[in-house]
Protein backbone atom coordinates (compact mmCIF):
# COMPACT_ATOMS: atom_id res chain seq x y z
CA UNK A 1 0.00 0.00 0.00
CA UNK A 2 1.43 3.47 -0.80
CA UNK A 3 0.39 6.72 0.83
CA UNK A 4 -0.23 9.64 -0.84
CA UNK A 5 1.07 12.43 0.93
CA UNK A 6 0.27 15.92 -0.61
CA UNK A 7 3.04 18.63 0.80
CA UNK A 8 1.52 22.11 0.75
CA UNK A 9 3.16 25.74 0.40
CA UNK A 10 1.40 27.92 2.77
CA UNK A 11 0.96 31.96 1.90
CA UNK A 12 3.72 33.68 3.76
CA UNK A 13 1.74 35.74 6.41
CA UNK A 14 1.95 39.79 6.27
CA UNK A 15 4.67 40.98 8.49
CA UNK A 16 3.36 42.96 11.82
CA UNK A 17 5.13 45.34 13.91
CA UNK A 18 4.62 45.54 18.06
CA UNK A 19 1.61 47.37 18.89
CA UNK A 20 1.63 50.56 20.54
CA UNK A 21 3.56 51.61 23.47
CA UNK A 22 0.70 51.97 26.24
CA UNK A 23 2.73 52.68 29.19
CA UNK A 24 6.46 53.18 30.27
CA UNK A 25 8.43 53.37 33.43
CA UNK A 26 9.05 50.74 36.36
CA UNK A 27 6.12 48.65 36.80
CA UNK A 28 3.23 47.78 34.50
CA UNK A 29 0.07 50.12 33.75
CA UNK A 30 -2.46 49.93 36.74
CA UNK A 31 -6.15 49.57 36.18
CA UNK A 32 -8.04 52.94 35.63
CA UNK A 33 -9.23 53.98 39.21
CA UNK A 34 -12.99 55.53 38.98
CA UNK A 35 -15.49 55.28 41.41
CA UNK A 36 -19.23 55.15 40.92
CA UNK A 37 -20.76 58.09 38.36
CA UNK A 38 -17.71 59.34 37.62
CA UNK A 39 -17.02 61.65 34.86
CA UNK A 40 -13.82 60.14 32.55
CA UNK A 41 -12.39 60.78 29.13
CA UNK A 42 -11.42 57.50 27.61
CA UNK A 43 -7.92 57.65 24.51
CA UNK A 44 -8.66 54.48 22.83
CA UNK A 45 -6.21 53.71 19.43
CA UNK A 46 -8.31 54.14 16.55
CA UNK A 47 -7.44 51.20 14.38
CA UNK A 48 -9.06 52.85 11.50
CA UNK A 49 -12.09 53.47 13.16
CA UNK A 50 -11.56 56.98 13.83
CA UNK A 51 -14.60 58.92 12.98
CA UNK A 52 -14.51 62.02 10.57
CA UNK A 53 -15.97 65.01 13.64
CA UNK A 54 -17.35 65.30 17.08
CA UNK A 55 -20.35 63.87 18.04
CA UNK A 56 -22.01 64.61 21.36
CA UNK A 57 -25.18 63.96 23.21
CA UNK A 58 -28.39 66.02 22.29
CA UNK A 59 -30.35 64.97 25.18
CA UNK A 60 -30.82 63.21 28.40
CA UNK A 61 -30.94 60.48 29.52
CA UNK A 62 -27.28 60.56 27.79
CA UNK A 63 -27.21 57.63 25.06
CA UNK A 64 -25.44 54.81 25.28
CA UNK A 65 -24.47 54.69 21.36
CA UNK A 66 -22.48 57.67 19.83
CA UNK A 67 -20.52 57.75 16.16
CA UNK A 68 -20.61 54.28 16.08
CA UNK A 69 -18.61 53.61 19.24
CA UNK A 70 -20.40 51.93 22.51
CA UNK A 71 -18.82 50.86 25.92
CA UNK A 72 -20.06 48.18 28.53
CA UNK A 73 -18.98 47.45 32.14
CA UNK A 74 -18.79 43.97 33.78
CA UNK A 75 -18.15 43.42 37.37
CA UNK A 76 -18.33 40.28 39.77
CA UNK A 77 -20.75 41.44 41.86
CA UNK A 78 -23.41 41.90 38.45
CA UNK A 79 -24.48 39.34 36.23
CA UNK A 80 -24.28 40.08 32.44
CA UNK A 81 -23.27 43.71 31.26
CA UNK A 82 -24.27 47.48 31.61
CA UNK A 83 -24.17 49.81 29.13
CA UNK A 84 -22.33 53.01 29.38
CA UNK A 85 -24.09 56.62 28.61
CA UNK A 86 -21.79 58.75 26.59
CA UNK A 87 -21.28 62.25 26.72
CA UNK A 88 -19.32 62.60 22.90
CA UNK A 89 -17.25 60.83 21.12
CA UNK A 90 -14.45 62.43 19.10
CA UNK A 91 -11.32 62.49 16.62
CA UNK A 92 -8.03 63.45 18.75
CA UNK A 93 -4.82 63.48 16.57
CA UNK A 94 -1.96 63.40 18.75
CA UNK A 95 1.25 64.11 17.61
CA UNK A 96 4.75 65.13 19.67
CA UNK A 97 7.35 66.40 18.36
CA UNK A 98 8.35 67.74 14.63
CA UNK A 99 11.58 65.87 13.54
CA UNK A 100 11.79 63.38 14.80
CA UNK A 101 7.60 62.92 15.73
CA UNK A 102 5.42 60.37 16.85
CA UNK A 103 1.61 61.18 15.60
CA UNK A 104 -1.36 58.68 16.38
CA UNK A 105 -5.08 58.45 15.70
CA UNK A 106 -6.99 57.93 18.77
CA UNK A 107 -10.96 58.71 19.59
CA UNK A 108 -11.88 60.21 22.64
CA UNK A 109 -15.08 58.58 24.38
CA UNK A 110 -16.39 61.01 27.39
CA UNK A 111 -18.67 58.60 29.69
CA UNK A 112 -20.21 58.08 32.82
CA UNK A 113 -19.13 55.47 35.11
CA UNK A 114 -22.30 53.73 35.87
CA UNK A 115 -23.86 54.35 39.74
CA UNK A 116 -23.76 50.37 40.03
CA UNK A 117 -20.17 49.78 39.97
CA UNK A 118 -19.48 48.24 43.57
CA UNK A 119 -16.12 50.43 45.08
CA UNK A 120 -13.94 47.66 47.29
CA UNK A 121 -13.97 49.47 50.55
CA UNK A 122 -10.32 48.25 52.66
CA UNK A 123 -12.33 47.19 55.83
CA UNK A 124 -15.63 45.42 54.03
CA UNK A 125 -15.71 41.92 54.52
CA UNK A 126 -16.38 40.78 51.24
CA UNK A 127 -14.69 39.80 48.09
CA UNK A 128 -12.91 42.33 46.03
CA UNK A 129 -15.22 43.79 43.01
CA UNK A 130 -13.16 43.15 39.71
CA UNK A 131 -14.65 45.60 37.28
CA UNK A 132 -13.69 46.38 33.18
CA UNK A 133 -14.90 48.49 30.38
CA UNK A 134 -15.09 46.90 26.86
CA UNK A 135 -14.82 49.88 23.70
CA UNK A 136 -16.44 48.50 20.72
CA UNK A 137 -17.30 49.65 17.02
CA UNK A 138 -20.12 48.85 15.27
CA UNK A 139 -20.79 45.80 17.56
CA UNK A 140 -17.27 44.67 17.42
CA UNK A 141 -15.35 44.61 20.74
CA UNK A 142 -11.52 46.21 21.40
CA UNK A 143 -10.11 44.53 24.04
CA UNK A 144 -11.47 45.16 27.86
CA UNK A 145 -9.51 47.33 30.39
CA UNK A 146 -9.60 46.60 34.27
CA UNK A 147 -10.76 49.37 36.67
CA UNK A 148 -9.85 49.44 40.18
CA UNK A 149 -13.24 50.43 41.46
CA UNK A 150 -12.90 53.02 44.82
CA UNK A 151 -15.71 54.97 46.29
CA UNK A 152 -14.49 58.17 45.63
CA UNK A 153 -11.73 59.74 42.96
CA UNK A 154 -12.04 63.28 43.32
CA UNK A 155 -10.96 65.25 40.31
CA UNK A 156 -11.06 69.29 40.14
CA UNK A 157 -12.21 70.07 37.00
CA UNK A 158 -9.20 72.47 35.24
CA UNK A 159 -9.08 74.20 32.00
CA UNK A 160 -6.20 71.50 30.61
CA UNK A 161 -9.76 68.84 30.81
CA UNK A 162 -9.88 67.34 27.40
CA UNK A 163 -13.69 67.58 27.78
CA UNK A 164 -15.75 70.37 30.01
CA UNK A 165 -18.65 68.44 32.06
CA UNK A 166 -21.42 69.91 30.30
CA UNK A 167 -22.65 72.83 32.96
CA UNK A 168 -19.56 74.21 33.24
CA UNK A 169 -18.20 76.97 30.71
CA UNK A 170 -14.85 76.60 29.46
CA UNK A 171 -12.98 79.97 30.64
CA UNK A 172 -11.82 82.52 28.22
CA UNK A 173 -8.49 82.49 29.08
CA UNK A 174 -6.47 79.44 28.68
CA UNK A 175 -3.12 80.93 28.30
CA UNK A 176 -0.43 79.57 30.93
CA UNK A 177 -0.74 77.05 32.97
CA UNK A 178 -3.97 75.03 33.93
CA UNK A 179 -6.93 76.89 35.38
CA UNK A 180 -8.98 74.97 38.16
CA UNK A 181 -12.34 76.26 38.00
CA UNK A 182 -13.39 77.89 41.00
CA UNK A 183 -16.40 80.71 40.45
CA UNK A 184 -17.84 83.75 42.35
CA UNK A 185 -21.27 83.97 42.70
CA UNK A 186 -21.83 85.51 39.83
CA UNK A 187 -19.98 82.97 38.08
CA UNK A 188 -16.85 84.60 36.83
CA UNK A 189 -13.57 82.40 37.65
CA UNK A 190 -11.29 83.53 40.16
CA UNK A 191 -7.81 84.42 38.70
CA UNK A 192 -5.02 86.68 39.13
CA UNK A 193 -6.64 89.50 37.49
CA UNK A 194 -10.46 88.56 39.20
CA UNK A 195 -9.34 87.24 42.99
CA UNK A 196 -11.16 85.99 45.77
CA UNK A 197 -11.74 88.37 48.78
CA UNK A 198 -11.53 86.70 52.00
CA UNK A 199 -14.97 85.79 53.91
CA UNK A 200 -16.06 85.61 50.06
CA UNK A 201 -18.27 82.40 49.70
CA UNK A 202 -16.43 80.52 46.49
CA UNK A 203 -17.67 77.52 44.14
CA UNK A 204 -15.49 74.50 42.43
CA UNK A 205 -16.39 72.23 40.47
CA UNK A 206 -15.32 68.64 40.43
CA UNK A 207 -16.03 64.75 39.67
CA UNK A 208 -15.56 61.55 40.99
CA UNK A 209 -16.71 62.46 44.66
CA UNK A 210 -18.70 58.77 44.84
CA UNK A 211 -22.43 57.82 45.29
CA UNK A 212 -24.16 60.34 47.84
CA UNK A 213 -27.18 58.46 49.45
CA UNK A 214 -30.54 58.88 47.39
CA UNK A 215 -31.96 57.91 44.27
CA UNK A 216 -29.69 58.77 41.46
CA UNK A 217 -29.49 57.30 37.56
CA UNK A 218 -27.00 56.64 35.69
CA UNK A 219 -26.93 58.75 32.30
CA UNK A 220 -29.85 61.38 34.04
CA UNK A 221 -29.34 64.13 35.58
CA UNK A 222 -29.79 64.65 38.95
CA UNK A 223 -33.43 65.65 40.03
CA UNK A 224 -32.28 68.07 42.58
CA UNK A 225 -29.11 69.23 44.27
CA UNK A 226 -28.08 65.92 46.59
CA UNK A 227 -25.54 67.03 49.50
CA UNK A 228 -22.58 64.66 50.77
CA UNK A 229 -22.48 65.08 53.94
CA UNK A 230 -18.51 63.59 54.74
CA UNK A 231 -17.03 66.06 52.30
CA UNK A 232 -13.74 68.14 54.28
CA UNK A 233 -11.55 70.70 53.21
CA UNK A 234 -8.25 72.29 53.80
CA UNK A 235 -7.26 75.68 53.59
CA UNK A 236 -3.38 76.65 53.13
CA UNK A 237 -2.06 80.20 52.44
CA UNK A 238 1.33 79.95 50.55
CA UNK A 239 2.70 80.70 46.98
CA UNK A 240 1.72 77.96 44.64
CA UNK A 241 1.44 75.09 47.24
CA UNK A 242 0.40 71.68 46.30
CA UNK A 243 -2.70 70.00 47.78
CA UNK A 244 -2.55 67.99 50.75
CA UNK A 245 -5.24 65.74 52.03
CA UNK A 246 -7.64 67.46 54.65
CA UNK A 247 -7.01 66.64 58.15
CA UNK A 248 -9.55 64.55 59.94
CA UNK A 249 -12.14 66.94 61.29
CA UNK A 250 -11.54 69.57 58.95
CA UNK A 251 -13.61 72.96 57.71
CA UNK A 252 -17.08 71.52 56.36
CA UNK A 253 -18.30 73.58 52.76
CA UNK A 254 -21.20 75.34 53.22
CA UNK A 255 -22.42 72.71 50.43
CA UNK A 256 -21.26 69.51 48.83
CA UNK A 257 -22.95 67.55 46.57
CA UNK A 258 -24.21 66.62 42.67
CA UNK A 259 -25.13 69.72 40.78
CA UNK A 260 -28.62 69.66 39.91
CA UNK A 261 -29.81 69.56 36.19
CA UNK A 262 -26.10 67.69 35.70
CA UNK A 263 -24.78 64.15 35.03
CA UNK A 264 -22.08 63.68 37.49
CA UNK A 265 -21.17 66.76 38.19
CA UNK A 266 -20.56 68.33 41.85
CA UNK A 267 -20.03 71.84 43.32
CA UNK A 268 -18.37 72.49 47.20
CA UNK A 269 -18.87 76.22 47.82
CA UNK A 270 -16.86 77.40 50.84
CA UNK A 271 -15.91 80.63 52.47
CA UNK A 272 -12.48 81.69 51.41
CA UNK A 273 -10.50 82.27 54.71
CA UNK A 274 -8.81 85.30 56.34
CA UNK A 275 -4.46 84.90 55.55
CA UNK A 276 -3.27 84.78 59.40
CA UNK A 277 -0.38 86.71 58.11
CA UNK A 278 0.88 88.56 54.80
CA UNK A 279 0.47 86.71 51.82
CA UNK A 280 1.77 87.84 48.86
CA UNK A 281 -0.26 88.96 45.60
CA UNK A 282 -0.64 86.42 42.55
CA UNK A 283 0.98 87.54 39.44
CA UNK A 284 1.14 87.24 35.73
CA UNK A 285 3.83 84.74 35.84
CA UNK A 286 5.54 83.58 38.73
CA UNK A 287 3.00 83.35 41.46
CA UNK A 288 0.41 81.58 40.27
CA UNK A 289 -1.71 80.68 43.39
CA UNK A 290 -1.25 82.37 47.02
CA UNK A 291 -4.43 80.06 48.57
CA UNK A 292 -4.46 76.06 48.36
CA UNK A 293 -7.98 74.66 48.72
CA UNK A 294 -8.02 70.83 49.17
CA UNK A 295 -11.24 69.00 49.35
CA UNK A 296 -11.23 65.04 50.48
CA UNK A 297 -13.81 62.67 51.10
CA UNK A 298 -13.62 58.41 51.97
CA UNK A 299 -10.30 57.76 49.62
CA UNK A 300 -9.07 60.36 47.70
CA UNK A 301 -8.79 64.04 47.94
CA UNK A 302 -7.53 66.69 45.37
CA UNK A 303 -6.91 70.49 45.49
CA UNK A 304 -6.53 73.86 43.50
CA UNK A 305 -4.66 77.11 43.98
CA UNK A 306 -6.52 79.62 43.83
CA UNK A 307 -5.60 83.61 43.69
CA UNK A 308 -7.10 85.84 47.00
CA UNK A 309 -7.12 89.13 46.70
CA UNK A 310 -3.92 89.97 49.81
CA UNK A 311 -4.19 94.00 50.34
CA UNK A 312 -0.98 94.62 49.71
Amino acid sequence: MHWLVWIGVLPALPAQGPGLVVSAGYSAPQPVRVSPGQVITLFVHANGTQPAEAEAAKDLPLPVTLNGYTVTMRQTFQTGSAAVPLFAVYPVENCYGLAPSACSELVAITLQVPWELAPNVDSARRPENFAVLTVAYQGVDGEAFPLEAVTDSIHIVNSCDATMPPGVQRPEDLTGPCKPVVTHADGRLVTAGNPAKSGEALTMYAVGLGRPEGNVKTGDAAAAAVALPDVKLGFEYGVNRPASEPAAGGAAPIFAGLVAGQVGLYQVTFTAPAASGSVRGCTASTIRSNLTVSIGRQSSFDGAGICVDSGN
